[in-house]
């Protein structure tokens, strides 16, 4: 499967597709810190999420030792996303991938 993004103007953009080798950085521009390989995409309903996959898709900031919960999930998910609240329930691509040394 290909995850495509398709811009206005010009030709889909390809973002991931399974099988595939993928560079990650820390932050946009930087030196690349590692890879990813892709694993598996599909596409679920927003409140699919279980409570296992929590820690994985937003890991707490240095400074909170809450652990993270579906309400705090689910306030910053509306925080980042206020025209697909969580509520809606909309539809969301979602990539597993393998790290290297996993």
């Amino acid at each position: 499967m290909r995850v495509t993004h398709q811009a206005e103007h010009g030709p889909p953009k390809e973002l991931f597709e399974v099988g595939k080798s993928y560079p990650v950085q820390a932050d946009v521009g930087q030196k690349t810190a590692g890879r990813i390989t892709v694993t598996a995409i599909r596409r679920e309903p927003l409140q699919a999420i279980s409570a296992a996959d929590l820690p994985q898709e937003l890991p707490p900031a240095p400074e909170e030792d809450a652990e993270m919960t579906p309400e705090t999930f689910q306030a910053h998910w509306d925080s980042l996303h206020p025209n697909h609240p969580w509520p809606d329930n909309p539809e969301v691509w979602v990539v597993e991938f393998k790290l290297p040394f996993s």
